[in-house]
C-alpha cells in the first residue's frame, strides 16, 4: 500500500512558479486526465452505472403494459452476502494487523506496533466503513480505492495578545497547543508588557485512512499497477470556503475558476452521470444558491510522472489544479492511493466485479421470471367470454373485475351467455425448474453457496498463524 508522507510540506505556490514549467504541467496534466480511465464517457463509466442499476434492481426499460415487470436481484444478494463475509473476516477477527518481528528483542515492539496500528485504522479513522466500502466497490465497480496520508495540523485564525508578562509567556510556549507566530520583546506595548501574535492547533496531525468512490478516480489507460501508473488522480469535493482556507495566496484564483466551472456556465461536473445514478437524484449546481463559500467545487489532485527539471528521469510530481489554475504543484516519492479488484487479470489494472460476472443470470432470471408470473397469473386468473348483448354495462364491469366473487349479472341462463377460456399451457413449473438451474449456475460462477455463507472471523488470523 502506497503512503504519501508530508501531504503539503515543500509545496511551491503558484506565484513563485517559472512560467514555462507551470504551462508545461498543467498541458500535460489536462492530457492525461482526458485520456485517463474514468473520464467522460468511457466503458468503465457505462459499466458503473449499469452496475448500480443492477444493483438496485432498476427496469430494464423493456416492460411491458399489463405484464409482469419483476426485476430479480441476483446482483444484490450475491454482493450482499459475501460483503457480510468480509466485514467479519477484516473487522470481527482478533489478529486484523500483525508484525513480524526480526528477532527475540523486537517481539515487544512489533506488538506494540501492530497495536498502535490497529488504534490508527479502527479507532482514529472509521476502519470498519472504510473495509466494508473498500469492499463493496471492488465487488460492484472492479475496482475499490483507499488513499492513506499524513495530514499536518491545522490552526485557527491567528490571535494577538498584548500586555503579557514573562511568566504567561512561558506559559505559552510549554502550551502543546499554541504556536507563537510573531513576537516582540524590545518595546512594550501601549498597556504594557509583551506582544505575540500566536494561533491554537485546531486539529493535530495524524494519519488519514479514507474510501474513494470508484468514479472519481483517474488512472492511465494502460496502467498494469497503481503505483506503477504514470498518471493517477482524484477528485477532491470541497467548499470554496474550505479551498480559499487551504489556498489563501490563490483566493481570486479559486473564486474565478468556481465560476467557470459552475453548471450555470455550461459546465458538466466530472463523474455526474454516476453520481446522479448512486444518489438517485436530480444534478444539483450549488452555485444557485447565492452562496459563494459555500458553493461547491472539485479540484483534482493528480500525480504525474513526468521531466520538468529536464535531467531524463522523471520525477513523481504531486499537484493541485482546478481547471487551468495550478493552486499547487510539488514533487513527491509515491502516490497515496491503494486498490483491490475481486477478479484479477493478469496483466490489466481493471479485473472482474461480481456485477460482471452475475449480470446476465439476473437478466435470465427475470425473464423466466416475469413468464412464470404471467403464466400463474393466467393460471389463477381465468379468462372468459360472454354474450355483450345479454351482459349488461354493470355486468361488463364486473366481468372486467379480478376481485374474487364477483357477482356478475346476466339476462337469462349464465351457462348460455359466459364460456370458460382455456389459458394455454400451464408454463409456471417449467419456469420455477429453469430457476433452480440458474441458480446452481450462480453458486458456481459467485462461490457463494448455502453451504460457505458465514465464514469464520478469525479465518484471517490463522492464515498469518499458519
Amino acid at each position: 500500500m502506497a503512503l504519501a508522507f508530508d501531504q503539503r510540506t515543500g509545496l511551491t505556490a503558484q506565484s513563485d512558479q517559472d512560467e514555462d514549467r507551470r504551462d508545461k504541467l498543467i498541458a500535460q496534466l489536462k492530457a492525461e486526465e482526458e485520456e485517463s480511465l474514468g473520464y467522460a464517457e468511457s466503458e468503465v463509466t457505462a459499466n458503473q452505472i449499469d452496475a448500480l442499476k443492477r444493483y438496485y434492481g432498476e427496469p430494464y426499460g423493456d416492460e411491458e403494459q399489463g405484464r409482469s415487470q419483476v426485476r430479480t436481484r441476483e446482483v444484490f444478494e450475491a454482493i450482499e452476502w459475501q460483503r457480510n463475509d468480509y466485514a467479519r473476516i477484516f473487522a470481527s477477527g482478533g489478529n486484523v494487523v500483525s508484525l513480524q518481528e526480526n528477532s527475540e528483542s523486537d517481539e515487544k515492539y512489533a506488538k506494540d506496533a501492530a497495536d498502535y496500528l490497529n488504534w490508527m485504522f479502527f479507532s482514529d479513522n472509521p476502519g470498519f466503513e472504510n473495509l466494508d466500502d473498500f469492499a463493496f466497490d471492488g465487488m460492484l465497480h472492479r475496482r475499490g480505492y483507499l488513499a492513506v496520508y499524513w495530514r499536518d495540523k491545522e490552526y485557527q485564525a491567528p490571535q494577538s495578545l498584548t500586555g503579557l508578562n514573562i511568566m504567561q509567556v512561558q506559559q505559552l510556549m510549554a502550551d502543546p497547543q499554541v504556536e507563537i507566530i510573531g513576537q516582540d520583546f524590545s518595546e512594550e506595548s501601549e498597556v504594557g508588557g509583551i506582544d505575540l501574535v500566536i494561533r491554537r492547533v485546531k486539529s493535530p496531525a495524524r494519519a488519514v485512512i479514507e474510501s474513494i468512490a470508484p468514479e472519481d478516480m483517474r488512472l492511465n489507460g494502460r496502467a498494469v499497477t497503481i503505483d506503477g501508473a504514470r498518471y493517477v488522480g482524484r477528485v477532491l469535493r470541497m467548499l470554496c470556503g474550505e479551498a480559499t482556507r487551504l489556498w489563501p495566496d490563490m483566493e481570486d484564483e479559486i473564486m474565478a475558476a468556481a465560476a467557470k466551472t459552475s453548471a450555470a456556465a455550461g459546465f458538466s461536473r466530472r463523474a455526474e452521470d454516476v453520481r446522479q445514478q448512486r444518489f438517485k437524484d436530480d444534478a444539483n449546481d450549488w452555485n444557485s444558491n447565492g452562496n459563494e463559500a459555500g458553493q461547491e467545487i472539485e479540484i483534482l489532485e493528480e500525480y504525474l510522472r513526468v521531466d520538468l527539471n529536464e535531467d531524463g528521469y522523471p520525477e513523481t510530481i504531486r499537484s493541485y489544479r482546478i481547471g487551468d489554475t495550478l493552486l499547487e504543484e510539488g514533487e513527491v516519492e509515491e502516490n497515496p492511493f491503494a486498490s483491490w479488484t475481486p477478479i484479477r487479470i493478469p496483466h490489466r489494472f481493471m479485473g472482474l466485479s461480481v456485477h460482471d460476472i452475475t449480470g446476465d443470470i439476473q437478466r435470465q432470471n427475470t425473464v423466466i421470471m416475469r413468464a412464470g408470473l404471467d403464466a400463474l397469473y393466467q393460471a389463477v386468473v381465468n379468462r372468459e367470454a360472454f354474450d355483450a348483448t345479454k351482459v349488461g354495462e354493470d355486468g361488463q364491469v364486473a366481468m372486467l373485475s379480478t376481485v374474487a366473487g364477483t357477482k356478475i349479472p346476466v339476462n337469462g341462463n349464465p351457462a348460455d351467455i359466459i364460456a370458460q377460456l382455456s389459458g394455454g399451457v400451464d408454463t409456471t413449473k417449467v419456469a420455477w425448474e429453469a430457476l433452480q438451474v440458474n441458480k446452481q449456475r450462480l453458486e458456481d460462477r459467485t462461490g457463494a453457496t448455502r453451504q460457505t455463507r458465514g465464514l469464520d472471523s478469525d479465518q484471517l488470523a490463522k492464515e498469518h498463524s499458519g
